[in-house]
């Protein structure tokens, strides 16, 4: 297996985002038609990237990128290859992941 560490670190690839009060290099793009249809339905009409990088991130993580708060919502380990792949949708606030629904009376 090749190990692509070193391109996620290339300033050449990597740009800087921001999660849990601290900055790290990750590769970010915007998600391909193909990644896009592992999305819930509802999530497909938001503005959406992918994450390369060899930092730890959870799930429901808050990453900052260019101004914007997305929350992470996928994760793919690659790590044989030297990098995670994480999906994050943009977080304006108003969502709540975990709403549990209405409240029958």
């Amino acid at each position: 297996m090749i190990n692509i560490n070193e391109l996620v670190n290339d300033s050449d690839f990597c740009q800087f985002i921001e999660t849990n009060g601290k900055k790290i290099k990750a590769v970010v793009q915007y998600l391909s038609n193909d990644e896009m249809q592992r999305l819930p339905e509802g999530e497909r009409y938001k503005e959406h990237i992918r994450i390369d990088t060899d930092c730890e991130l959870n799930l429901q993580d808050s990453v900052f990128y260019k101004g914007n708060e997305y929350r992470v919502v996928y994760e793919q380990d690659w790590g044989s290859y030297g990098y995670k792949n994480y999906t994050a949708i943009r977080f304006d606030g108003l969502e709540n992941p975990n709403s549990n629904g209405f409240e029958l009376t």
